[in-house]
């Protein structure tokens, strides 16, 4: 993942537990999460955040 950055990527890391569990986040918010990360985000982020 740093190596990605170094080279200017842009890197979004979705953790698993965000996407399946019993505190799996609902897909509506996951969706605006990563829009808005897309448009407006940093180099790098984290969903859920840390």
């Amino acid at each position: 993942m740093d190596k990605l950055r170094e080279l200017s990527w842009r890197v979004l890391l979705v953790w698993e537990c965000a996407l399946k569990g019993k505190n799996k986040a609902p897909l509506p918010q996951l969706t605006e999460d990563i829009t808005h990360w897309l448009h407006h985000g940093s180099s790098f982020a984290e969903l859920p955040a840390a």
